[in-house]
């Protein structure tokens, strides 16, 4: 399906799942390094200067991306800061962009929702398009045309190529979001 359309079903999707993953994914890493770039700036520190985890570079850069080229304010509350695609302004991914933990119950979950709007798919857009991230495309990919659902989750990119999730949460959150979707045009 287009990226627009699978985009479109996620933002629709309030599914939790109520698992962490393993301390070691990338994105749960990322987010937590988002949590703490964010806790610097409130300490009125550059984010320059905090210690992050694996991936170190990425994660700053792109956290930078998202402040300085498109706007978008981490301290602000009131903000949405939902992800708006440089490939597309038309694909807007709704879910903040500082925020990839939930909290279930007051217990601390990574959300699926934003491992793959943010972490997968805007991360993917922002290393094509954004000068902050352009050097983390060590794959060279281009736009993306679509993404597949099938046993895995797959962005295509044009003219070839394609990057598939392993992420067994993720995969389970995608699945959950397109059941909800699929069962909400049959009832209605």
């Amino acid at each position: 399906m287009k990226l627009k359309d699978f985009v479109d079903i996620c933002n629709e999707c309030h599914y939790c799942v109520k698992n962490n993953p393993d301390v070691t994914d990338p994105a749960y890493t990322m987010g937590r390094d988002f949590e703490r770039m964010i806790e610097t700036l409130k300490e009125n520190k550059a984010i320059d200067e905090v210690k992050l985890e694996d991936k170190e570079e990425e994660s700053r850069s792109f956290f930078k991306s998202l402040m300085y080229n498109h706007g978008y304010d981490p301290l602000n509350e009131d903000e949405d800061n939902y992800y708006t695609f440089l490939q597309d302004e038309n694909v807007v991914a709704k879910v903040n962009v500082f925020k990839p933990f939930e909290y279930i119950n007051g217990e601390k979950i990574f959300s699926q929702k934003w491992h793959t709007l943010i972490s997968w798919l805007a991360l993917l857009d922002a290393e094509y398009l954004d000068e902050f991230c352009k050097p983390f495309n060590s794959y060279n990919r281009n736009e993306i045309t679509e993404v597949v659902v099938n046993k895995t989750v797959t962005a295509r990119f044009a003219p070839k190529g394609r990057f598939s999730i392993n992420s067994t949460l993720m995969k389970q959150w995608v699945f959950e979001a397109l059941n909800q979707h699929q069962n909400k045009e049959i009832n209605c």
